[in-house]
């Protein structure tokens, strides 16, 4: 949740002093559904454009990432860089695996 912390923070400081819009740089292999919805819910109640910008090159946004970058008010990404692979994955201290409940698949589709 600490990214979803980063977010509101920084929407808030640049809201207070009078920025244009944020980026949000994007290079992950995903995270956590609950940050990701946090996220997704601070860029929809943004006073501020949110771009989402996909690098450096060479770099991906996949799951929680993608999501994310459909969020945002403005999508773009670095030549050579690359976005989907969305499947819902669920963590614990042993590992992680697929998610594979269909209610949670459409809901996320």
């Amino acid at each position: 949740m600490a990214d979803a912390d980063a977010l509101d923070d920084a929407l808030n400081l640049a809201s207070t002093r009078g920025y244009a819009s944020v980026v949000i740089l994007l290079s992950t292999p995903g995270g956590s559904l609950d940050a990701m919805l946090r996220m997704i819910t601070a860029i929809e109640n943004s006073p501020l454009p949110v771009i989402a910008y996909v690098s450096p090159s060479g770099t991906a946004a996949w799951s929680a990432g993608t999501y994310i970058l459909m969020a945002s008010h403005l999508a773009a990404m670095a030549p050579n860089t690359v976005i989907g692979s969305c499947q819902p994955v669920s963590y614990s201290p042993l590992g992680s695996e697929p998610v594979n409940d269909s209610k949670i698949i459409n809901a996320m589709i």
